[in-house]
């Protein structure tokens, strides 16, 4: 932390708005760069950069480029790259959020006489980023590399230790992690208990519409079968030649005849020829007329 204070007064004094015309020495361009924290547990963020200042009376900054490699740690975002004028000089900062899930970012295995059988990993490995590469372009031709600067070590510490496991094998709690093969229990917005009686509820009333539309309907059938409808003097006349016994068959086919003579005269010189005839008239020939009063009058309308 002493030397990380130094580094940043150091930087500080270098980008103060009054600083020299050149970089301390003559130099055209120092490189800086940091890790933090330097002690971490296995997946925990760490946050990397480097800090590249450059005299552009001495050298071009648009013509510098950075190249990094934080293998086997990834970028959590995108890394960012700011320039910004201080004084006479130019300030680069390139920073950059890394975590490790690889198993990389662990010990290896301790090598003993068990080969491949052995287990154990040592609780703390430190890693090392490849050395950033500063590069000059040139028109042309290959960039230059200028200079190259190594990243202090990251030290990685394992969250599961050999003191944890001495505390499981004797009945302890391993760090706060246990592995369960059950699934968890599901959890929902809302209960399913609800949510199918709101569904069993709404299909009730999409179903009661339709049999009720029915119901009406049938209720209006019946309805209609049980009211009596009132018989036209043509119906009434041709009803009581169907059901007249041969006393009253003359009377019926006399009344016929009288509603015939309003608009079938014809029809009614033949009910009243039946009728009157010197013998009592049968079923048959009345009931025959009956039917061709009936087939004149079935397109047409009937006499009131």
């Amino acid at each position: 932390m002493v030397a990380r204070g130094f580094v940043t007064l150091l930087a500080l004094l270098v980008l103060a708005p009054d600083a020299a015309a050149a970089l301390p020495g003559g130099r055209a361009i120092t490189v800086t760069t940091s890790v933090t924290p330097d002690t971490h547990l296995f997946a925990d963020p760490v946050h990397a950069q480097i800090d590249v200042v450059v005299d552009p009376g001495l050298l071009d900054p648009d013509r510098l480029r950075l190249r990094v490699d934080f293998a086997p740690y990834e970028p959590l975002v995108p890394p960012t790259e700011i320039r910004r004028s201080v004084g006479s000089l130019v300030r680069i900062r390139y920073s950059a959020e890394l975590r490790c899930l690889h198993i990389g970012c662990l010990g290896p295995r301790f090598a003993t006489e068990l080969g491949a059988q052995e287990a154990g990993r040592p609780e703390r490995y430190a890693i090392r980023f490849r050395p950033v590469d500063v590069l000059l372009d040139r028109p042309g031709s290959e960039a230059e590399l200028l200079l190259r600067r190594v990243f202090p070590p990251v030290e990685v510490i394992a969250r599961v230790n050999a003191a944890g496991l001495e505390a499981e094998q004797q009945g302890g709690a391993l760090l706060g992690y246990r592995a369960d093969l059950e699934p968890p229990r599901p959890t929902y917005r809302v209960r399913p208990e609800w949510l199918a009686g709101v569904l069993f509820a709404a299909a009730g009333l999409m179903l009661l519409l339709p049999l009720t539309l029915g119901a009406r309907a049938l209720h209006a059938r019946w309805r209609g079968r049980r009211e009596f409808r009132r018989l036209s003097p043509l119906e009434r006349a041709l009803l009581l030649v169907d059901q007249a016994s041969v006393h009253h068959r003359r009377q019926a086919l006399e009344a016929l005849a009288q509603v015939l003579d309003d608009g079938a005269r014809p029809l009614a010189a033949s009910a009243r020829a039946v009728a009157w005839d010197a013998r009592p008239p049968e079923r048959e020939p009345a009931v025959e007329l009956a039917g061709r009063v009936r087939d004149a009058f079935s397109g047409g309308d009937r006499p009131a």
